[in-house]
């Protein structure tokens, strides 16, 4: 019987050589393997429309209690939404409280509030750099316009119309531009304000608040003002 079996087996290998089994063999298994990929084409959405409801339906049994994240603030954010009046009435009553009187003045204009540096106690006469005693005066301000954080900030440099040539300055122009720099630059390194809030203008002799008729309306002259514009500030976010 041994040799019978043994015989059988030589002769179903000379009719179908082993070659042709496996190539059946994997022609057999690319089939499946293309028609698992049908039918995962065409149940995909569904099987996705389902494990979304189910995950509906685990969140609506689920109670979960709400966790208070504590809120960090940047140095600039804070919650928006004060209002000019507000802002406005904030602002005279710092000047009140800190006796900032002569030094600072605030109004209200078309264009936005207006905080008004007056020379004199920023900056000696033809020079752009900040003294000592207006950097706490800065520092207050500072701690307000942290307050409004979608606010955009336009900061002016004004002169009067004495000219000046130097090598730092040529003119007006460079003068005005330095000092609206130099305090937009304090703002933004000693209070934290974003630097995408600015925007610097010099603009020279050529606003003036009052006539340059006189030494003292020429002092008044010679000003940087902080206006803050309406609406929110927008970053090119990244900026």
């Amino acid at each position: 019987m041994a040799m019978k079996i043994l015989s059988g087996r030589k002769r179903k290998n000379e009719e179908s050589p082993e070659w042709l089994l496996t190539y059946s063999d994997m022609v057999t298994l690319l089939l499946t393997f293309f028609v698992l990929l049908y039918s995962y084409s065409k149940v995909d959405l569904e099987k996705f429309q389902k494990i979304v409801e189910s995950f509906r339906r685990a969140l609506a049994m689920t109670s979960v209690e709400p966790v208070t994240v504590p809120q960090v603030l940047d140095n600039d954010k804070a919650p928006p939404g004060i209002s000019d009046e507000e802002l406005y009435n904030k602002l005279r009553g710092l000047i009140q409280k800190e006796g900032l009187a002569g030094k600072v003045t605030v109004s209200s204009e078309r264009r936005g509030i207006v905080i008004r540096l007056e020379e004199q106690v920023f900056f000696d006469l033809g020079k752009s750099e900040l003294r000592p005693e207006a950097l706490p005066v800065l520092q207050k301000i500072g701690a307000v316009l942290r307050e409004i954080p979608d606010r955009e900030l336009r900061v002016e440099g004004h002169t009067d119309d004495l000219p000046i040539n130097t090598l730092l300055y040529p003119s007006n122009w460079e003068l005005s531009a330095a000092r609206a720099g130099a305090v937009v630059r304090y703002f933004i390194t000693d209070c934290g304000l974003r630097p995408w809030r600015f925007e610097i203008v010099g603009c020279g002799e050529f606003r003036p608040a009052y006539p340059n008729t006189n030494p003292h309306w020429r002092q008044l002259n010679r000003r940087v003002e902080i206006v803050i514009k309406e609406g929110g500030a927008t970053k090119d976010e990244n900026g």
